[in-house]
């Protein structure tokens, strides 16, 4: 079972079923104290992608993850389901889920057992692979990217662009080294600055848990730097428990549940990384494993609590709510046992201190929180006596004891104005370094406005000069426009348009004739060659007919020599008449 961030749907998984639980709005009106709960609620029940489920060999779930809306802006929540057959199916949580909207197949990736052998594969070594686990990171602004984690070690990155249903972008990683090369699970770790690097939690057979930090880079997605290796007990197997706690993972089996916190070492890469440093071997500090909840066995050696309801990769462990205050926050943590039904526990975290970047800037009310409490200052002060009045007029044993009084309420007084200036002082530290970096950037936001406002003026500058200069050449087109319409034309002018217009007529001459003599020519070649039909002649009639028609063949070649004189003529006009303009343009 999983379930989104406000509650309104859940998914709900076997091997060979899938449904999405769209919960009722009417359960949540609960929350509003005049509302008097129902005794059952109507829920929507929908099955996914029935007709894969149908198949005659249907693939088994083995995972799912939420990519929530609000996650990367956007309107719509995706389910991402992996199945045993190495393809992650992506599903629209709203509407008929009866398809996917897109699906990530890791087998052209990888050496897969229902992998074509045609199809092309970076490992093809007869090494049989198979995805075991992924997660996802989303930040907002930019597409979720899915890390999935293969049997041998081996990780995928893939830019899913849902809103726009583009093919899915799938890049290997290159691991560690040191990597373990039989995960069974992976889990991306929730903190504020997940926009600058990532954190995986990689659980492998005989509970070794590593933790990877993954560096955005665009030339592969990322780089990735394995910070630490944790031995957890042996006994039993242990899960990932998939939840939103920040700075840390839980894991847990049957009888124990383990919280790993890694606030500590997660500020030390937040600090490197700001000052844009590659040493990352100046990070020794390690993660902080807590013992929350262990049931211990009975008599016979049996746990009190044989089995944990749920899905294996989400067991025992869920929270329910959580407060927090500038110093540390409280969670209670639920694990969903047998017998008894419930363990409970609080967990107690102590926040680190906020680092800012560019991409994460602490609100108001997060820098000044509630340090000191208005009514624990005002308890203080309250705890002011009064002086008592000393008389002089008793006896001086009653004197002395009203001077002793005095004196005794006077250093109380003067003990608890103490402990308020000091904590008014605490407040206004806290006040002066709330001011200082309210300063510092306001300071900022002025330089940057500054630069923009010199950027507008020198835009407006140039806008105004492009337009001058464009003003201009519009009134000297004007000006050009308004002559050449009702000018005279001068005598040089017009000498030189009337030879264009003569060389012109001549040339039109020159065509005419140039056309007629081609007429000529063409009409000569068909009188040549005779009729256009089969006839073979013998010798003696050849030469009959050559000795006949000798008087023929001397006027054609009369004709065809005057026609050659003709064509030179019209050339040699040509020619001149070609010069003539070259002349007038010149």
């Amino acid at each position: 079972m999983s379930s989104t961030n406000d509650g309104s749907l859940i998914a709900l998984s076997a091997e060979n079923n899938l449904f999405i639980v769209r919960v009722s709005s009417d359960l949540w009106a609960a929350k509003s104290e005049n509302y008097i709960p129902l005794n059952q609620y109507v829920c929507e029940l929908e099955q996914v992608h029935p007709t894969l489920f149908e198949s005659v060999r249907p693939p088994k779930v083995l995972q799912m993850r939420w990519i929530l809306a609000d996650s990367f802006n956007c309107s719509v929540h995706f389910l991402a389901v992996l199945f045993d057959d190495n393809r992650i199916r992506i599903y629209r949580a709203e509407g008929v889920c009866d398809v996917p909207a897109m699906v990530i197949d890791y087998s052209l990736f990888m050496c897969a057992s229902d992998r074509p052998h045609e199809t092309p594969g970076t490992n093809s070594y007869g090494l049989f692979k198979s995805i075991v686990s992924f997660d996802s990171v989303t930040s907002p602004g930019e597409d979720p990217i899915l890390v999935a984690i293969d049997s041998e070690g081996e990780l995928y990155a893939t830019v899913v662009n849902v809103i726009s249903n583009v093919q899915p972008s799938t890049r290997p990683l290159i691991p560690p080294s040191a990597l373990p090369c039989d995960p069974v699970a992976i889990q991306a770790v929730e903190h504020p600055m997940s926009d600058v690097f990532s954190v995986f939690a990689i659980l492998s057979t005989g509970n070794v848990i590593s933790f990877v930090v993954a560096i955005p880079d665009e030339q592969s997605f990322y780089s990735l730097f394995l910070h630490e290796q944790l031995q957890l007990p042996r006994s039993t197997s242990l899960n990932l428990c998939a939840t939103d706690l920040q700075y840390g993972v839980f894991v847990a089996n049957e009888s124990l549940i383990l919280h790993l916190d890694l606030s500590e070492w997660i500020q030390d890469y937040v600090a490197v990384l700001q000052d844009h440093s590659s040493d990352k071997a100046q990070i020794s500090k390690g993660s902080t494993v807590r013992e929350l909840i262990h049931i211990q066995a009975d008599a016979n050696n049996e746990p009190n609590i044989p089995n944990l309801y749920g899905i294996s990769t989400n067991r025992a462990v869920h929270l329910l709510c959580k407060s927090g205050t500038i110093r540390g926050s409280t969670t209670l943590v639920v694990g969903l046992t047998q017998n008894p039904p419930l363990a409970i526990v609080f967990l107690r975290q102590k926040l680190p201190e906020a680092v800012s970047t560019d991409n994460y800037v602490p609100s108001a009310a997060k820098l000044m929180g509630p340090p000191l409490n208005e009514n624990v200052l005002k308890a203080i002060i309250a705890k002011k006596e009064a002086l008592p009045r000393i008389t002089t007029t008793a006896s001086p044993q009653e004197s002395l004891q009203s001077i002793s009084n005095f004196f005794s309420v006077a250093h109380k007084n003067q003990m608890t104005l103490a402990a308020a200036l000091e904590m008014s002082q605490d407040r206004l530290a806290e006040i002066m370094k709330f001011t200082k970096q309210l300063t510092e950037k306001q300071n900022d936001v002025n330089q940057r406005l500054l630069k923009v406002l010199r950027q507008n003026v020198a835009l407006r500058d140039k806008k105004e000069k492009v337009r001058a200069a464009v003003a201009k050449s519009l009134a000297r087109a004007d000006r050009v426009l308004a002559r050449s319409y009702d000018q005279k034309l001068s005598g040089e002018e017009t000498k030189l348009l009337a030879t264009l217009k003569e060389c012109r007529a001549r040339m039109l001459s020159y065509a005419m004739e140039t056309s007629k003599l081609s007429l000529q020519a063409a009409e000569l070649q068909r009188e040549t060659r005779g009729p256009a039909r089969p006839f073979t002649a013998s010798a003696g009639a050849s030469l009959f007919v050559l000795q006949t028609s000798e008087k023929d063949l001397l006027a054609l070649k009369q004709r065809l020599d005057n026609l050659s004189a003709k064509m030179e003529n019209s050339e040699l006009k040509f020619g001149e008449n070609k010069e003539n303009i070259d002349r007038t343009r010149q």
